[in-house]
């Protein structure tokens, strides 16, 4: 990995992921959301990509029985796991708790304090799906070049 290519992969996949949520959002609601790339959640997600273009470039460096390659395997479910799961439920509870907050202290003190309490989201399994699918495609792409 010593002519920099994985460490070009890995960010190239990133950034296309975050390009593509760009097109998405545009398509979508007609307008691009500015801080598309700093929110969570969204096709395809962004940490799946990141992270199956690690194991995927590792695989191919260190080869697929590597202590290395295993390690890169077990982040990319952790990642992907919490994305689908913890995440979402991170998310849930962040809706309720503003629920019970508004009841509590009023519409305009929550959103006066706290305006972006339930903004925090998990990726559905297909978002996952689509982003280690992304991350794989592009470094095949990008170590082939």
């Amino acid at each position: 990995m010593a002519d920099g290519r994985a460490f070009f992969s890995v960010l190239v996949s990133w950034l296309t992921a975050q390009l593509i949520k760009f097109v998405l959002s545009k398509v979508k609601s007609g307008d691009f959301f500015a801080g598309r790339a700093l929110k969570t959640g969204g096709m395809p997600s962004a940490h799946a990509a990141l992270v199956g273009s690690l194991c995927f470039c590792t695989g191919i460096f260190n080869g697929a029985t590597s202590t290395e390659f295993l390690t890169t395997l077990v982040l990319a479910g952790i990642v992907s796991y919490d994305a689908m799961h913890m995440r979402a439920d991170f998310h849930r509870q962040g809706l309720l708790l503003k629920e019970v907050a508004v009841k509590m202290l009023g519409k305009e003190y929550v959103d006066a304090n706290y305006p972006n309490m339930n903004e925090f989201q998990g990726h559905e399994m297909l978002e996952v799906i689509a982003g280690l699918a992304l991350g794989v495609a592009v470094s095949a792409i990008v170590l082939n070049l």
